[in-house]
């Protein structure tokens, strides 16, 4: 008795501990959650079975680039900072010690992952390692690019993060679902205890039930379990028993809660539901990138607006410089070539602050009273002197009235305050966007502007090239020109800035008249209207018409200067060929000025049309269908509609009564026996029953019916609603992405029409006037009105026409998101032609073609005269309309608006610059300027 008590108790030792290693097994925080991640992932990946909702990244653990990555255990990380007052609550409440192990894991200095700057160059001696803050400057991006901004968002964007838990915790719901309908383990529950008595005690170990249950589809419910209880006393006599009980339940619903249809809804719905979340999902990387990319379009937009006015600024000061030089004397000069005056001219000591004769010229400095002008005419009395006298009073610069010069002044100082406000909301929107990439907004950033590069209208080199003429002046007028060392060396750096000229403006122009004549056959196809292509092929040909004739007098002042250079070869210069040649170098530096700033005029003209954007060639029905066919939002929208449906069914199962049918049974073991597993035949027991409720108080069921009748008419009013409202939105996107391509074609020739009236303003200002109709219209503040009309008119057309780029371009991306078919590639971009080349967007990139003199330039002429109604011929139109000098075959009036806008900056007679810094041109029209 003694050796079977033994082994009982050792039977008895061996199972407890069983029990306690069993228990503990599995039980860990990492083994659950790797069991759940594997059992979730492979729930999502039975649904992605579409290549539309097909999404490449499924693992909710975010790139170790991020700056919510979390680098350490998730099932012991470190406590991240907190609150100091209410982290005192955690180690003492209301009297209370707290826990004392929370920090056992260690503590973290920041919330963010401590090695997410390390990629831009930050590393952990440029953080104190007290207070975590950084103690090197904020880290910079510098020339974001558009993909790296998309890469950027796909590493950092908290919304895309949420979007993956969101997908996760669905397909979690669907691991608990799936487990309901399997077999399920009955979790062991017992114990053990003892007593102890003077002479001996009891002791008592027993499991309350152990097995295994499942639910079928169509209700059943099986459960089978096994319960034991053991008893043993020890001392004197001890004593020990085992009971056993195998036990088995089957329930069956026959009316309420019974079939498939019941049963399975929530394992239907929740799978259901994980599809959806799928869908969102792929959704949800369309509109991440479609929002990204018009984020960055909008900030290129703010900064060519800045640019902009930034050129407005330029213009409107060169202009006031320019009205304020009229208005003071020291500022104004004008001068006159003469003939040789002799050795005994004398200046009279009156004008010798403002009067001086050199090479055989008058110069005159600042404005000429009527007292000073009398003083001049008594130097010499000849006829020929005093007209030379009138002839340099005509050229002085008109004096300007008070009023210009306000008007000026004032649009300067709205353009100034205008700037100021673009430069903040700039800064601004790139803090939006930082926050929009996931990045803290006080990281400095710069994004890069190279796809700003095709609304560089006006090169840069032919700004520089300008200003180089200009300069040049000063070499002209030095001491000693007319002698012939120093004369060569002149003529010698006349004809290096010509080849830079060459180089830099003509061959430039000449690219750019090239690039124009390959894209013009595709240009035309896009235009629909006749007129619009009349417009552009007579835009073509007329601008090929003044570039030809700039070639020309080009050539024309390349010939005479290599002329003047042998000529100064020759051994014997006497001082009036000098001087002569000296004159010719003067009027060609002046033309050629003219020639270059005209030129300008040719390079908008032609580069203006090599804006290009992306086609869009689908039509509204095929547009509006397409959606209806392809949006993962309808469709979860549809899909939607039949689980409210279900739901009727599935409420109206509770108002049937409930009958249930039963079978239980069990089989023991004998009382007082020692073995647990001797189970015998006549201890069995099997019991049938059938339960049933009558339905006679089912006030909560009914209106549980009724109101699941409601919610189904209502999601099929919102489905209609969502049809209809993703009809209206593709149908709106296209009309406006039809008016928005229109819009820059007009936008375009807005651009040139500024361009003219801009020249025209400068060149009206400061041509000559009659004295007389200066001292009679002075005052009236034509001139600044007329200025800052034109100015604001180049304003406009610049920032008309990269809004109505970007708009485009917005609402492309809109249709086609809209539309479900734009196809996000793993990396986050678009697999559409222009974001999948933004790579290889290069300046040689933004315009392409040639320009070759062939038969497609006269088959264009024909066109231009079919479409027209009229063969022009040789006719050279006037800018503003009516006759103008040259143009003696013209008939005065006005002249259509077509040719007027062909013929850009056509200028007038008249000097191109004076010493007050007039401009006839915009420096840098459309904002293109070398880096900021």
């Amino acid at each position: 008795m003694r050796i079977r008590s033994q082994k009982l108790k050792s039977w008895i030792t061996c199972l407890i501990g069983l029990s306690v290693v069993g228990s503990s097994v599995g039980c860990s925080r990492s083994f659950w959650r790797q069991q759940a991640d594997a059992d979730t992932y492979q729930a999502i990946t039975e649904h992605l079975t579409d290549q539309r909702w097909a999404v490449p990244r499924i693992d909710l653990t975010p790139d170790p680039r991020s700056r919510f990555y979390d680098p350490y255990d998730p099932d012991s990380a470190p406590l991240p900072p907190d609150d100091p007052a209410a982290h005192t609550y955690m180690h003492w409440v209301n009297g209370w010690e707290g826990y004392k192990c929370w920090h056992q894991f260690g503590d973290l200095m920041s919330v963010e992952n401590p090695q997410w700057l390390a990629q831009f160059g930050f590393t952990p001696e440029m953080i104190d390692e007290v207070t975590g803050e950084y103690i090197a400057p904020v880290p910079q991006l510098e020339n974001v690019k558009l993909v790296e901004a998309v890469e950027l968002s796909q590493i950092h964007n908290r919304d895309y993060q949420f979007e993956l838990e969101n997908l996760f915790l669905t397909a979690l719901a669907v691991t608990f679902e799936r487990y309901q309908l399997g077999v399920r383990y009955l979790e062991p529950t017992g114990g053990v205890s003892g007593t102890l008595t003077e002479g001996g005690g009891l002791g008592r170990f027993n499991v309350n039930s152990i097995g295994v249950s499942q639910s079928l589809p169509w209700g059943t419910q099986l459960v089978t379990s096994l319960a034991n209880t053991t008893l043993w006393s020890f001392g004197a006599g001890g004593q020990s028993s085992s009971v056993s009980t195998l036990s088995f339940q089957i329930l069956q619903p026959l009316l309420n809660d019974a079939g498939r249809k019941v049963n399975l809804e929530n394992l239907t719905q929740i799978e259901r539901d994980l599809l959806y979340q799928a869908r969102n999902l792929a959704r949800f990387r369309k509109e991440l990138f479609t929002d990204i990319v018009q984020d960055y379009l909008g900030l290129l937009q703010q900064f060519q607006a800045i640019r902009n006015e930034e050129g407005n600024i330029e213009r409107l000061r060169e202009q006031l410089e320019r009205l304020l030089a009229a208005n003071q004397p020291e500022f104004s000069s004008a001068n006159v070539e003469v003939a040789d005056l002799g050795a005994d001219f004398e200046i009279p000591e009156e004008l010798q602050h403002k009067l001086d004769y050199r090479l055989k010229r008058l110069i005159w400095r600042g404005l000429m009273t009527a007292e000073e002008e009398q003083i001049f005419r008594n130097i010499r009395p000849d006829p020929e002197f005093q007209a030379k006298i009138d002839e340099l009073k005509s050229s002085l610069p008109n004096v300007a009235s008070g009023l210009n010069v306000l008007q000026v002044q004032f649009d300067l100082t709205n353009s100034v305050n205008r700037l100021r406000g673009q430069e903040r909301a700039l800064q601004d929107s790139l803090d939006s966007f930082k926050i929009s990439l996931g990045l803290p907004p006080d990281m400095q950033m710069t994004i890069n502007d190279r796809m700003l590069k095709p609304f560089e209208v006006i090169d840069p080199r032919l700004t520089e090239q300008e200003e180089l003429i200009k300069d040049f002046i000063e070499e002209l007028y030095v001491d000693n020109a007319t002698e012939p060392p120093q004369l060569k060396i002149i003529a010698t750096n006349f004809s290096a800035i010509l080849e830079t000229v060459k180089r830099d403006v003509v061959d430039v122009i000449g690219d750019d008249l090239d690039k124009f004549k390959t894209i013009l056959p595709t240009r035309l196809e896009t235009l629909e209207e006749p007129s619009a292509k009349a417009q552009l092929l007579a835009d073509f040909t007329q601008v090929k018409d003044r570039y030809e004739a700039f070639l020309g007098d080009f050539g024309d002042i390349e010939a005479a200067t290599k002329a003047i250079i042998v000529r100064l070869e020759q051994p014997e210069i006497d001082e009036v060929l000098a001087l002569q040649l000296l004159s010719q170098l003067i009027d060609m530096r002046q033309d050629l000025l003219l020639k270059v700033q005209s030129a300008a005029v040719i390079q908008v003209s032609s580069r203006v049309e090599l804006i290009d954007i992306a086609k869009f060639d689908v039509s509204l029905d095929e547009a509006t269908y397409t959606a209806v066919d392809q949006r993962l939002d309808l469709m979860n929208s549809r899909a939607r509609v039949m689980d409210a449906r279900r739901r009727v069914e599935v409420i109206a199962n509770d108002l049937k009564s409930v009958l249930d049918v039963g079978i239980d049974g069990s089989l023991s073991t004998p009382s007082g026996e020692t073995n647990p597993f001797d189970f015998r035949s006549d201890t069995g027991q099997l019991t049938a029953s059938l339960s049933f409720d009558t339905p006679l108080d089912q006030i909560n069921e009914r209106n549980a019916y009724r109101e699941a009748l409601i919610a189904y008419q209502r999601q099929r009013r919102n489905y209609m609603a969502a049809e209809d409202e993703v009809k209206s939105s593709v149908r709106s996107a296209w009309r406006q992405l039809n008016v928005l391509k229109q819009n820059l074609e007009t936008s375009r020739l807005a651009v040139r029409i500024a361009a003219l009236q801009y020249e025209s303003a400068v060149a009206e200002g400061a041509a000559p006037k009659d004295p007389r109709q200066v001292a009679n219209s002075g005052s009236s503040g034509v001139e600044g009105q007329n200025l800052t009309r034109a100015l604001s008119s180049i304003l406009q057309a610049q920032n008309q026409l990269i809004s109505n780029y970007v708009s485009y371009e917005r609402n492309r991306l809109n249709i086609y998101r809209d539309m479900g078919i734009m196809d996000i590639g793993p990396d986050g971009i678009w697999n559409d032609p222009v974001y999948r080349n933004l790579d290889r967007f290069d300046e040689e990139a933004v315009n392409n073609g040639g320009f070759n003199e062939d038969k497609n330039i006269n088959e264009i002429d024909s066109a231009v005269r079919q479409l027209n109604g009229l063969d022009r011929g040789g006719s050279r139109v006037s800018l503003l309309g009516g006759s103008r000098p040259g143009d003696e075959d013209d008939e005065p009036g006005i002249v259509e608006l077509h040719h007027v806008l062909g013929r850009l900056g056509e200028n007038p007679e008249g000097s191109a610059d004076h010493e007050s810094g007039a401009r006839p041109f915009p420096t840098q029209f459309v904002g293109a300027r070398e880096s900021r």
